[in-house]
């Protein structure tokens, strides 16, 4: 209110900012000053007295802008339709319109209209002050978003301002203090290529930061900058007038800026580099399992903030609606979130046949406890001292033509032991089909084994063939052996290679698929320990062999021609050879 009037007075707020004396800042000079008694003895040959180009705008609002130069008239902002982006002479219509704007916006009062009572008590002034957009400045103002005396980011329009125009109507980009461009939106989407780093970009920020210190809470600070000259604009406390339809994608954004404000962060620590990681964090996870379980890539995406995440599960809800938090659904979302907070991998899982979300984690870093964890070690132990038992009394040692019935009888016990000991099991079959199951499953590995992560394949490629080996032994103690393997090394390699997945939404789709699948017997035997071979050596090294042969596609082209040359030139040399022999 009170403490923040004379801030965003443009007229007042020139010798404030003045009199902080910032090196490198310069501050637009007043040309001349009028309000509700002289604003009639503004004249055309006034309007020609004074020294051009410059800006006429109201004090204390955001109202009309226009401006002057080379002798004619361009209103900015806030126009009548006939005149704006149109050029006039000066002369009687170029003044009577400006003095019917004028008069208008001298009657407004943006605390009525918008409740911004840092308005309420600006005196009423129409001012103009040299236009700086001349020489090397040649784009509209960029905006820094500071918190507690901390600028965060800044919005900078990407191209030139057009003749007769305001940066405000052309594409921007957001940017750290680094000068990183940032995912992130206000009104409109980003320009895709950013802008150019200017020259002065250190003195920019050294500005933006000095400023910040003066002021309090948050504020974006308004500044004209070209690559030798920066001038300051106005304070802006409130942009947009904060309406309900107008806020920061991400939301995370708008959560930094009061973070910083309200201490939660330490302005210290709002560096460039947080700031950067907190608008692309990607740790909040939301995917739909259709039917419970068959993964739906479409409907996963990472998200920086449980509120971003929430707004996009209720889509149907409007987050400008006040009493969006209040929403039966939304407060339910928000509630799982809160017990997703505190563990290591965040995911929500919902499904398209009920609106409950359920959180659903897993370590994050591969560490050995993290890694270990994965390994069944009861039924580990239970194989080793089978198999020591059988060698020291030699019992099925003996070669046999296949095992394949002791195989299925192996899986069998498994299942029964699964049924009785795990606490997530719910029934013994599920009402899918085998077809179904497999269907499902290999419908996850699929997006779960991206070929940006190849270690995963790898991993894969050299470990499943202990799954067929066990099918191919000749007798119960090898076979055994061999599932002992899959229950220590394969499934801790496993485990090892997908929790080094950098994707945050392939590894919660990896956790939910299988938590989905482990409700029932039958169906996680299936995926475990039937399908895995299948799908790894059927699907996965075909395509990872098409895929990253691409990258060596041309030596390998120029391999395979440089070998059929030598090979004719070898079998020509050897022809010649034999001839000359037999002459």
């Amino acid at each position: 209110g009170e403490p923040l009037t004379k801030l965003v007075d443009k007229a007042r707020v020139k010798s404030i900012v003045e009199a902080m004396n910032i090196d490198g800042l310069k501050v637009p000079q007043t040309l001349a000053i009028y309000d509700r008694r002289n604003i009639s003895e503004l004249t055309v040959n006034e309007m020609k007295r004074i020294p051009q180009p410059y800006i006429i705008k109201p004090t204390h609002s955001t109202g009309g802008v226009s401006r002057v130069k080379d002798g004619k008239y361009s209103c900015l902002k806030s126009c009548e339709s006939e005149t704006k982006n149109a050029a006039l002479p000066i002369g009687k219509e170029a003044l009577d319109i400006i003095i019917k704007t004028s008069e208008e916006n001298l009657e407004d009062n943006h605390y009525y209209l918008r409740n911004e009572t840092q308005y309420k008590d600006i005196p009423h002034h129409i001012i103009i002050e040299e236009d700086v957009q001349v020489a090397d400045i040649q784009v509209d103002v960029s905006y820094w978003y500071t918190s507690n005396g901390q600028p965060l980011f800044v919005s900078v329009q990407c191209a030139p301002t057009g003749e007769n125009e305001l940066g405000t109507s052309t594409e921007r980009a957001f940017f750290n203090t680094n000068f990183e461009i940032l995912n992130m939106r206000l009104s409109k989407d980003p320009c895709p290529n950013g802008s150019i780093r200017p020259r002065n970009w250190e003195k920019q920020v050294e500005v933006a930061t000095t400023l910040a210190k003066h002021v309090p809470g948050i504020v974006r600070i308004d500044l004209y900058a070209g690559e030798s000259q920066i001038y300051f604009s106005e304070f802006t406390f409130t942009t947009a007038f904060c309406g309900d339809d107008i806020g920061f994608r991400p939301r995370a954004a708008d959560g930094l800026l009061h973070a910083v404000q309200y201490g939660v962060i330490d302005p210290a620590r709002a560096t460039p580099e947080l700031v950067k990681n907190t608008i692309h964090d990607a740790s909040w996870v939301f995917l739909t399992l259709l039917d419970g379980r068959t993964v739906h890539p479409s409907s996963s995406q990472a998200f920086p903030s449980p509120v971003d995440l929430c707004e996009f599960v209720n889509a149907d809800k409007d987050y400008a609606d006040s009493n969006w938090q209040h929403n039966k659904k939304v407060k339910g979302c928000i509630a799982v979130a809160k017990r997703a907070a505190d563990l290591p991998l965040r995911c929500i899982v919902g499904s398209d046949k009920t609106s409950i979300l359920t959180a659903a984690s897993d370590q994050k870093t591969a560490t050995i406890s993290a890694v270990m964890a994965h390994v069944d070690w009861e039924r580990s132990i239970t194989l080793l001292l089978a198999i020591l038992l059988m060698t020291h009394m030699n019992i099925g040692t003996k070669r046999q033509k296949n095992q394949y019935v002791n195989n299925i009888f192996y899986l069998v016990v498994m299942a029964i032991g699964m049924y009785l000991t795990v606490p997530s099991v719910k029934s013994v079959f599920s009402s899918h089909s085998v077809i179904d199951i497999t269907k499902q499953s290999f419908a996850a590995f699929a997006y779960v084994h991206p070929m940006e992560s190849p270690h995963i394949a790898l991993f894969h490629f050299s470990l499943y063939w202990f799954h067929i080996a066990a099918w191919r032994s000749k007798s119960l103690r090898n076979l055994l052996f061999w599932q002992f393997l899959v229950e220590t090394v394969s499934a801790s390699v496993n485990e090892y290679s997908h929790l080094i997945e950098e994707q945050d939404v392939i590894h919660c789709t990896r956790v939910a698929f299988k938590d989905s699948m482990k409700q029932c017997v039958f169906d996680n035997m299936l995926r475990e320990y039937v399908l895995p071979p299948f799908f790894v050596y059927g699907y996965l090294l075909p395509k990872f062999i098409i895929h990253w042969s691409t990258w060596f596609s041309i030596p390998v082209y120029i391999l395979l021609v440089m070998t059929s040359i030598s090979i004719v030139y070898m079998k020509m040399a050897h022809r010649k050879s034999i001839g000359l022999k037999a002459n």
